[in-house]
C-alpha cells in the first residue's frame, strides 16, 4: 500500500505493495564465496533473483556479470530474495525470501 507521503509501506505485503517494490533492481547485499572469494552474490530483491559477479580480490574490484539465479522455487510468486548466507560446514548456501516468507536452500559446487 502506498504511503500519504510516497514509498511504499513494507509492513502490508499485498499483491499491490509487492508490485510496486518490483518495479526496480533493489540489491541488500554483496556476498562472496568463502572457498576462493572471487565471485560476490547479490541478492535483488526488485528483480527477484541472485545475481553472480566475479571479483578480483587482488584490486578489490567488482567486474563483470555471469549469472542469476532464481531465489526459491519458480513458483510464479515474487519470492523478494534480501540476504544470502553460507553454511560455515556444509556445501550450502541459503537465500532469505522476504516477500514469499520463504528460505531456500542451496547447494553450492565448489
Amino acid at each position: 500500500a502506498a504511503k500519504k507521503d510516497g514509498g511504499v509501506n513494507h509492513s502490508m505485503n499485498d499483491e499491490s505493495t509487492i508490485a510496486q517494490r518490483q518495479v526496480d533492481p533493489h540489491s541488500h547485499a554483496l556476498v562472496l564465496d568463502p572457498f576462493e572469494g572471487c565471485v560476490a552474490y547479490v541478492p535483488d530483491l526488485g528483480k527477484d533473483l541472485i545475481r553472480e559477479f566475479w571479483y578480483d580480490k587482488t584490486n578489490g574490484k567488482i567486474g563483470g556479470e555471469f549469472n542469476v539465479l532464481p531465489s526459491g522455487m519458480s513458483t510464479g510468486k515474487a519470492d523478494g530474495p534480501r540476504y544470502f548466507e553460507f553454511h560455515p560446514k556444509f556445501n550450502v548456501a541459503y537465500v532469505v525470501n522476504e516477500l514469499s516468507s520463504t528460505v531456500a536452500v542451496f547447494s553450492i559446487d565448489r
